[in-house]
């Protein structure tokens, strides 16, 4: 049995050291044709150092059996190798040792695979020791390896994180970015292939500290077992920075519109309003001392109030939506109807000249919104368009309220409903934006509408408009208005 095994066993004289019996496995593993005898042959002859025998020697007088023992040894051809070996002393009915026996097997490639893994692992720790990088790797929750920097970037004491129970490391994450880093950390250490490799989240450091963290990381094999290796960079102050850049470009942005707006403003718009002053204070000056013409003085004095009054309203715009861009806006419970019909008095005192309608259906008397009353410019520069762009004898608006539900949230649906000039569709997605007027170089709709939007926004609301008869622009506008009724 001894002869078949793969392995090598011999028996050896305790005293001078030379072989007793061996297997051919023995003689093969030491470069020799498996016949061939060592017998009679000195063990100290194959140690690459031949003080490795007193070494043996003197341990297995002393427990009498040595195991797993790796030595160096030179087979005939000159070449080393490494064995392992267990080896036993044997004694007669005495209690006497008489000799050693044992068995040993070739480990060179797997010692020297193992070597090379070792000194790239001390490479490894080396580098990662040194660097400014957080490093770690992570194995069924608990950190198996970290170096300085991570320690450093997370705030605690390297003790301090080797006493964490498993998935302590948890703790560190912004709650409002834990569910996503645990979820990534789990399909990692589990070796899953749907996952996010590199992301950026907050932790907070053992002193409160909240900052911004950037991770890499990917499964490996560690130990025999899967594990999730991670790279962690400090990018709070890149962070910062894009914030504060962020915010310098919106301030740049609200200037820049705001210079654009009071450019327009003084070059069209004020422009107009003292152009037709200027005419009909002109032909008034005419007219003044022709008693025949005193109704034509009295219509060229409301052609001089109704601009005054447009000129203040316009300003008054100016000034509300620099308001809106400076400033945060509250919204509260707001009652519909109240503003509507204030909105509605404001139309027929503001052009008493025309022959206005204006029909209001709500089914619902009490008619709240999540609004304030910044809701009243709304409703009153849609209705000054409903008439200032119509040229019917008769105007007529009907105002529509209903309730819609959208994407789970319940709104209150308002539609004015006109029977103006209407508005054509390739104008329709654009009435809203400041310089449209400009872009189409036709008759626009002022200033209000960009404010009315403005409004609507700061509800998280929403303002478009369609044709009254569809199909058919012309028989007028229907401007749909939805604002949430709930918070």
């Amino acid at each position: 049995m001894i002869k078949n095994l793969n392995i090598g066993f011999f028996r050896v004289d305790l005293v001078d050291g030379k072989i007793l019996s061996h297997n051919p496995t023995c003689s093969k593993i030491l470069g020799l044709d498996p016949e061939e005898n060592l017998i009679g042959k000195k063990t100290i002859d194959f140690y690459e150092n031949p003080e490795e025998r007193t070494f043996i020697i003197k341990k297995l007088k002393g427990k009498g059996f040595i195991k797993n023992h790796v030595v160096s040894v030179i087979r005939k051809d000159g070449k080393k190798i490494i064995i392992q070996m267990d080896l036993r002393i044997i004694k007669n009915d005495k209690g006497e040792p008489i000799y050693s026996e044992g068995t040993f097997v070739d480990i060179t490639d797997k010692y020297y695979l193992e070597q090379k893994l070792r000194e790239s692992e001390e490479k490894f720790r080396m580098l990662a020791d040194q660097s400014l990088m957080g490093i770690g790797i992570l194995q069924d929750g608990v950190y198996k390896y970290f170096n300085n920097a991570l320690a450093t970037i997370d705030g605690y004491e390297a003790e301090e994180i080797q006493n964490w129970e498993p998935y302590g490391f948890l703790e560190l994450i912004y709650p409002d970015d834990r569910e996503f880093v645990t979820n990534q950390a789990k399909k990692k250490q589990a070796g899953d292939k749907d996952v996010v490799i590199q992301y950026q989240f907050r932790i907070i450091k053992k002193s409160g500290e909240i900052r911004w963290v950037e991770i890499y990381s990917k499964t490996i094999n560690y130990e025999g077992k899967l594990a999730d290796f991670i790279t962690v960079i400090d990018i709070n102050e890149k962070i910062v920075a894009e914030q504060k850049l962020k915010e310098s470009e919106e301030k740049y942005r609200k200037a820049y519109y705001q210079a654009n707006l009071y450019r327009d403003i003084f070059a069209h718009d004020i422009n107009n309003i003292l152009q037709n002053i200027s005419s009909s204070a002109e032909l008034s000056s005419l007219y003044l001392n022709n008693p025949e013409k005193f109704h034509t003085l009295k219509e060229l004095y409301e052609i001089i109030n109704e601009q005054v009054n447009r000129g203040k309203k316009l300003i008054n715009n100016v000034r509300k939506i620099t308001e809106i861009d400076e400033s945060e806006i509250i919204v509260e419970k707001i009652y519909t109807n109240r503003l509507l019909k204030n909105a509605i008095e404001f139309i027929h005192n503001s052009f008493q000249t025309r022959d206005i309608d204006i029909q209001l259906n709500n089914p619902t008397k009490n008619t709240y919104v999540i609004a304030n009353n910044l809701l009243l410019d709304v409703f009153e520069n849609i209705l000054i368009n409903a008439v200032r762009y119509n040229d019917k004898s008769k105007i007529e608006i009907i105002i529509d309220i209903s309730k819609e539900e959208k994407d789970e949230k319940k709104f209150i649906k308002m539609e004015f409903k006109d029977n103006g000039i209407g508005i054509s569709d390739y104008r329709k997605n654009t009435i809203f934006e400041r310089g449209s007027r400009k872009r189409y170089k036709s008759k626009g709709l002022g200033l209000g509408l960009s404010l009315v939007r403005k409004i609507i926004d700061t509800y998280n609301g929403d303002i478009w408009v369609e044709d009254r008869i569809k199909g058919d622009y012309k028989q007028g506008s229907n401007f749909v208005v939805l604002i949430p009724s709930n918070h």
